[in-house]
């Protein structure tokens, strides 16, 4: 009996981004996002603060005062995006996928397995995030965030994450190296640009 203990304790440690495992925060460490740089709507959604920006309280496809109705959506990336056009979660209109650096901004440095305030975003799936980032030197990757542990990375497009999904307010650092920008020069004459 001794070894299956011990194998289950393995597998429970090795699958936390399966969601196995509790989070797990640090006294000794500042939050990132305490508690009082959100306010919880009552619409399910969180305005953030620091950078004014309406999150989605849920990931998407749960529901509820604490997000435990439904399951987590794992889709590829440009199905995100069209989900993200879809979306009316609140009665709003305008929700979208999160550049990498607002995915981030809600990261909470102090914990693991989620790296998210859970007081703000109850039972957030232990796993990656899509971000709308495109990963400029191939086509085939994106930016997403690991909020197992809180951290960014590149994935394939065409593999499948999670997806929370924000809305209203000004992209926060939209224009980094992140992100490509595109670049419109006209000239008017005489000379060269």
């Amino acid at each position: 009996m001794r070894f299956i203990s011990s194998v289950a304790v393995l597998l429970g440690s090795l699958c936390f981004g399966a969601g196995l495992q509790a989070q797990t925060c640090s006294a000794s460490v500042p939050a990132s996002t305490p508690t009082t740089d959100f306010t919880v709507n009552p619409d399910s959604t969180v305005t953030h603060l620091p950078t004014g920006l309406m999150w989605q309280q849920c990931a998407l496809g749960l529901s509820g005062p604490t997000c435990s109705t439904g399951s987590a959506a794992s889709m590829r990336w440009s199905a995100a995006l069209t989900a993200a056009v879809a979306d009316r979660t609140a009665g709003y209109s305008d929700w979208r996928l999160p550049n990498v650096k607002e995915l981030e901004s809600i990261v909470e440095n102090k914990c693991y397995g989620p790296s998210i305030n859970a007081s703000v975003f109850p039972n957030t799936p232990v796993s990656s995030f899509l971000s709308a980032s495109s990963y400029p030197y191939t086509s085939s990757g994106a930016w997403y965030v690991s909020f197992s542990v809180g951290y960014a990375s590149i994935s394939n497009k065409s593999s499948t994450n999670q997806v929370r999904l924000v809305g209203a307010g000004q992209p926060f650092g939209a224009f980094d190296s992140y992100d490509t920008v595109p670049l419109s020069v006209s000239k008017t004459g005489a000379g060269s640009v």
